[in-house]
């Protein structure tokens, strides 16, 4: 699949969710995500080279989430996974941002040129005293790691 045939692709996925999406040179304006008006509108800015960049995943990647899927489509499958996280934390909590670009990274931002604004974070709230421990997740040890008893 060339990248035009890509972008012609993520053009249709966006048009399901919006019909009237537009598109002016490497800018989709979307005035709808996921059913929910959007205004000011979303814009993507995106390029058939910088999705085809962003869209080739390996074929054991390909294998474990979308198999039987062209590794293309399954890139653009996980693109879209990533581009739904990442705006739906933005909308939520740095509304003034509305301008998606894929690269250097996946972010949405105020003014698409200025590529080095602090990425917006849920306040996460303190927690209250005591210990806490760490675990890993498969060997369920504690971390640091509990001091051996004797005979035990």
């Amino acid at each position: 699949m060339t990248d035009e045939e890509l972008l012609a692709e993520f053009e249709r996925r966006l048009r399901e969710d919006d019909p009237d999406v537009t598109c002016d040179g490497a800018v989709f304006t979307l005035h709808r995500w996921h059913g929910e008006p959007q205004d000011p509108p979303l814009q993507v800015h995106v390029t058939a080279a910088q999705l085809g960049r962003c869209c080739r995943v390996d074929e054991e990647t390909r294998d474990a989430l979308w198999p039987g899927s062209p590794v293309e489509i399954a890139g653009l499958n996980l693109l879209q996974v990533h581009l739904d996280e990442t705006l739906h934390l933005s909308l939520e909590v740095a509304p003034g941002r509305r301008h998606v670009v894929l690269e250097p990274h996946l972010a949405v931002l105020t003014d698409p040129e200025v590529h080095d604004e602090p990425r917006p974070r849920l306040p996460l709230p303190d927690l209250p005293p005591g210990e806490y421990r760490w675990f890993a997740p498969l060997s369920g040890q504690a971390f640091p790691a509990e001091p051996e008893t004797p005979g035990g």
